[in-house]
């Protein structure tokens, strides 16, 4: 039986083995084919890394230096995609692409922009380039923030929040949040928003992004001041105005100046707002950045105004309007002239509030013509991005069944290939245990018949086992008893002889020698030999070898002649015997079997006898 079901195992392996022979040669020939089809000339392909880093260098630069005239970049960034594409760099070309975005939004030219980012993430999905293409989606939706397209742009931006927190990118995460904040914020939801830039902030806080936790903190500033709870928005201005004077960040720093200013103003703490409006200003002319200089002067000579100081306050907002007028920033210039108005009208200047009003209408039409066309501009861009929109939700959605289909195809492909290679297997596995199964039932039969031999002669061996252990009991008791009974005779014939002697000493009758010498002969023919006694015990403990042993560890104080009173009574004995063997009375067996209950502890209502032959 056991070489059968060896030579079966050993026959099935070796099938095993032949077929993973056939998988690991066809293995090895394909990644030999593979290496050999996709073999390159080492020359070449150093002279691609070498042109590769050269775009990518040439891109950095053009993103890191704004001094570059704009004509001049969008040469290079030309001239960078045609030498891409001649060497068939796909990623060089997307990120080309890319960079001109980025400038193109630089400069408002929102739609080139646009046009720019959908041509780059094009590119990263046709390469599957998950960076280029995330960096694409999160301008697509600053864009569309920037032109008001709010909705647009928080969709994107929920659409980013996934890639971001599966490839843990705290600082892509982070930015999304802070987003995600600004726009609840717009909503008047404050909680959320709240939430949202506390969650950004704690993010930048883990990757150390100081600047972008400033933006966190300006726009919670921003939003404790719009819902009236101004000691906050003053303490977090206080922090950031620390933290930008350490980071030596100019331009900021205006900024939060400005904002702080204008949150005095708002408790009505006028000469706070002054002072924190010229420590703006100084610190813009020291940056050269005079971006927020028209604002600040400006709002300087507001706060002027409400201090009655008109004089000062007109030469602040002459200022303003200068470099409103400088900057091209007309909203702010008809805010300037709006006050100055104001100035004159106090003053009693008419002929100057005449000219200014005239003045504000003229520009009050200029900027709604800029609205307009701004709005139209808008509306064109948000017409456009919408179809683009739906064309790559539609793309999207054909990709995604074409995927699907595609995949569900190679399932079936190779669920089929399995399904044969199975059905194969298990033909070929069932014809082969059917012939070893048949081998094996014949043995199986063989192997049944010997072990039902076997336990028959087993059964017979142990009935005359247990038949030869009952006679050697029955003949140790019978020898046992016998010998106890022998015991008992000649105790009674001692008894006859102690009789006669003391009739003899009782009646003064004198013995003659004869007479001494027969009763001698009796007394010695009939004394208990100690080798009957040792015959008697040693009898006893080969038929019940732990008698003693368990009886005394049970009651150790029991004496021998007890334990050997118990011993008659394990054989049955009755009393009279008991007594007779042991030469006393049956008063004297009667106080005995009440020390021996005594000792063990045996109610009245319990047998010592059944006690004993339990043990």
């Amino acid at each position: 039986m056991k070489i059968q079901i060896e030579n079966a195992f050993k026959n099935f392996n070796f099938f095993k083995i032949k077929y993973l022979i056939f998988i690991i040669c066809f293995l090895i020939s394909s990644c030999h084919n593979s290496l050999n089809n996709n073999n390159i000339d080492i020359d070449k392909q150093s002279g691609f890394e070498k042109d590769t880093a050269q775009i990518n260098t040439q891109l950095k630069k053009i993103l890191k230096n704004d001094n570059i005239n704009n004509d001049s970049v969008f040469i290079m960034l030309k001239a960078l995609y045609n030498q891409a594409d001649k060497i068939n760099y796909k990623k060089g070309e997307g990120e080309t692409k890319f960079v001109e975005g980025v400038v193109n939004y630089d400069l408002s030219d929102y739609k080139s922009a646009l046009n720019c980012f959908d041509q780059a993430n094009k590119i990263a999905t046709e390469i599957s380039d998950t960076l280029l293409m995330l960096k694409c989606i999160e301008n697509i939706a600053s864009v569309n923030l920037s032109i008001g397209d709010e909705n647009l742009a928080i969709k994107l931006f929920y659409e980013l929040l996934p890639y971001y927190e599966k490839s843990i990118n705290k600082e892509g995460i982070a930015k999304v949040y802070n987003i995600i904040g600004y726009y609840k914020a717009t909503q008047k939801d404050y909680s959320s928003a709240e939430n949202y830039y506390f969650k950004a902030i704690h993010l930048n806080y883990d990757i150390g992004n100081f600047i972008g936790i400033e933006h966190n903190k300006g726009n919670l500033a921003n939003l404790y001041e719009d819902i009236g709870k101004y000691e906050k928005a003053a303490q977090i201005y206080k922090e950031l105005i620390e933290s930008l004077q350490n980071e030596d960040s100019k331009f900021n720093l205006t900024v939060t100046y400005n904002n702080f200013a204008m949150l005095f103003k708002k408790e009505n703490l006028i000469d706070s707002a002054i002072y924190y409006l010229h420590k703006g200003i100084s610190t813009s002319f020291k940056s050269e950045d005079i971006s927020m200089i028209s604002v600040l002067y400006r709002n300087l000579g507001e706060c002027l105004i409400s201090k009655h100081r008109y004089d000062e306050a007109s030469s602040y907002l002459n200022k303003s309007n200068a470099y409103s007028v400088k900057i091209g920033d007309v909203e702010n210039q008809m805010s300037s002239l709006k006050l100055l108005l104001q100035i004159d009208s106090i003053k009693g200047k008419i002929n100057d509030a005449f000219n200014k009003s005239m003045l504000i209408l003229v520009l009050n039409d200029t900027i709604n013509e800029r609205k307009i066309k701004n709005n139209l501009k808008i509306s064109e861009l948000q017409y456009e991005n919408q179809n683009k929109t739906n064309i790559i939700d539609n793309q999207k959605f054909r990709l995604l069944t074409s995927k699907k289909e595609k995949h569900f195809l190679n399932f079936l492909s190779l669920l089929s290939i399995i399904t044969v290679g199975l059905l194969i297997s298990f033909v070929i596995l069932i014809i082969h245990n059917n012939k070893k199964r048949k081998v094996l039932l014949v043995e199986q039969l063989k192997i049944n018949e010997l072990e039902l031999e076997n336990a028959i002669k087993r059964d017979e061996i142990n009935k005359l086992r247990i038949e030869k252990y009952e006679n050697e009991v029955k003949i140790k008791e019978n020898e046992q008893v016998a010998t106890s009974m022998a015991l008992e005779q000649k105790i009674k014939l001692l008894e006859i002889i102690k009789k006669q002697f003391s009739l003899a000493l009782k009646n003064n009758i004198t013995l003659n020698t004869d007479d001494i010498n027969k009763l001698l002969s009796s007394i010695k023919a009939q004394v208990i030999d100690t080798k009957e006694m040792d015959l008697f015990n040693k009898n006893f403990s080969s038929l019940h070898h732990d008698f003693f042993e368990k009886l005394k560890q049970a009651h150790p104080e029991l004496s021998k002649t007890e334990l050997k009173f118990c011993a008659y009574l394990k054989l049955n004995l009755n009393s009279n015997q008991i007594s007779s063997i042991m030469n006393v009375s049956i008063e004297a067996i009667r106080k005995s079997r009440y020390r021996i209950r005594k000792k063990l502890n045996l109610p009245e209502s319990d047998s010592l006898e059944a006690y004993i032959s339990n043990i």
